[in-house]
């Protein structure tokens, strides 16, 4: 498709530099660089690395070099936490807690926890996954 080709014939390789339609909101001191966009982990639109710590490094090709080897990176839809992932260990801890009696009891608008109990299913893509 159009993409190989892009690969095939490119003098050097895209550089991403946006998630369209999302925007960085702006600092409260208008001053700041600070991409809150990169700081999701996992859950951060794409972007491409500038240097790897290399300030003269150049994503250009070299004169006299050629590219032998492509790594493509696939990203997966998201989905919803699997039971053995942290959130489903913490709520089970809650409700250990609660419910065993063993000794904590919540308060005030927190008090839902003495009776909540994790929902979320088994590697469940949620609804906006085949947009993704």
């Amino acid at each position: 498709g159009d993409e190989a080709e892009v690969i095939a014939t490119a003098t050097s390789v895209p550089k991403i530099t946006g998630a369209f339609p999302l925007l960085n909101p702006s600092t409260f001191d208008n001053k700041s660089h600070f991409d809150v966009l990169k700081q999701w982990g996992n859950l951060s639109p794409m972007f491409s690395v500038d240097s790897l710590g290399l300030d003269s490094a150049s994503m250009l090709i070299p004169d006299g070099c050629e590219l032998t080897q492509v790594h493509l990176l696939h990203r997966h839809g998201a989905r919803y936490p699997t039971s053995g992932s942290s959130p489903a260990q913490f709520a089970a801890k809650i409700n250990n807690a609660t419910v065993n009696g063993t000794g904590f009891t919540a308060t005030g608008p927190l008090s839902f926890l003495n009776t909540w109990t994790f929902k979320v299913g088994n590697i469940m893509p949620v609804p906006e996954d085949g947009y993704e």
